[in-house]
């Protein structure tokens, strides 16, 4: 996985069938480009069924939409720009 920066943006991502879809989702950022600094589900119970994925802030409006238009509607930015 790439490095995003020390300013990385962390989008969760709401998973609807646990770990296959986390393939699905760093799969569909390598299509565009955007680099994948890491990527792990969330750490705690009260977040089980989400995936945290830090990549580069200026990436994370294109990363959104594309997780949306591939079934993923619920997507939260946190951080970066």
């Amino acid at each position: 996985m790439d490095d995003a920066g020390p300013d990385a943006a962390l989008i969760e991502v709401t998973l609807k069938r646990d770990t296959e879809q986390i393939a699905d989702i760093v799969r569909i950022l390598a299509e565009l480009d955007v680099p994948v600094a890491d990527c792990q589900p969330g750490p705690t119970p009260a977040n089980a069924g989400r995936v945290r994925v830090r990549i580069p802030p200026d990436r994370a409006f294109a990363a959104v939409l594309a997780l949306n238009c591939h079934g993923f509607l619920n997507v939260r930015v946190y951080g970066g720009q």
